[in-house]
């Protein structure tokens, strides 16, 4: 299937519904609708001038680079959702996604997938994206509650500790709550797929010729590596950042949160 100029523009043309009924209407949604199109096909044009460049020079730290700039990007929008200082979580937040994206990735596509040739740009980066794509919303969610429930109910730390707590007991409410905060959207879409989420991969392999068993399989893999990646990702952040949340003395440290 090859999509051409003039079903290019026809297809565009839809976007006259959204912005006719902006207009009729006299929503204030036109400036950001248009933003966010421009934004879109920017970022798209882009990354796919980047992956065509990587794909045909072939070349592993070329290959690398990529999901390193897509670990860091993917990085800064947990932190910026999660209202968090870039500067003490960067490196928590990325240690993170990198980690656990190399571990669930390449388990996929060497143990599972059964790939030939694992390190083929064709296999290890749609995998990895998609996997570091997915942990966005559920990382930022669960650290936004983490962090911020520590920052709000501070005396409920430090009187559980007080009251002789260990670290690792005091902390085990916020971290339940994380933890459920981060496994919510990988639930829902387990449970409602087809129904009120979309199985993306699935339509996707379809239109591209697979085989409807593959697309099926493929769609049900990547999800649950999705899931176990973000869950992976969010206790490797908790676990590197606790250095730079608690002190020596597991205080609590007032910079962390100004």
């Amino acid at each position: 299937m090859q999509i051409t100029i003039l079903g290019l523009c026809l297809g565009l043309l839809l976007l006259a519904i959204p912005v006719g009924v902006i207009s009729y209407l006299r929503l204030r949604l036109l400036r950001e609708l248009l933003t966010a199109f421009v934004r879109m096909t920017a970022c798209l044009c882009l990354t796919g001038l980047f992956l065509k460049y990587v794909m045909q020079m072939g070349s592993s730290w070329l290959n690398l680079l990529w999901i390193v700039l897509l670990a860091l990007l993917a990085s800064w929008s947990v932190i910026r959702k999660a209202r968090l200082k870039t500067g003490r979580f960067l490196l928590p937040v990325t240690a993170g996604v990198m980690l656990s994206t190399v571990m669930v990735g390449f388990y996929l596509l060497f143990v599972v997938l059964g790939v030939g040739q694992p390190f083929d740009p064709r296999y290890w980066i749609p995998v990895f994206g998609l996997l570091i794509g997915h942990m966005i919303r559920a990382n930022s969610d669960a650290l936004s509650t983490y962090y911020m429930g520590l920052k709000h109910h501070r005396q409920l730390y430090l009187y559980l500790t007080g009251n002789g707590a260990t670290h690792r007991e005091a902390v085990d409410y916020f971290m339940k709550r994380a933890l459920e905060k981060n496994m919510k959207p990988a639930l829902t879409e387990m449970a409602y797929m087809t129904v009120s989420v979309c199985p993306v991969i699935l339509w996707a392999m379809i239109l591209a010729g697979a085989d409807l068993l593959t697309a099926i399989e493929s769609q049900l893999l990547l999800v649950i590596g999705a899931f176990a990646a973000s869950t992976v990702s969010l206790l490797i952040t908790l676990s590197v950042g606790r250095r730079y949340l608690f002190d020596d003395y597991e205080r609590l440290r007032k910079e962390s949160f100004e």
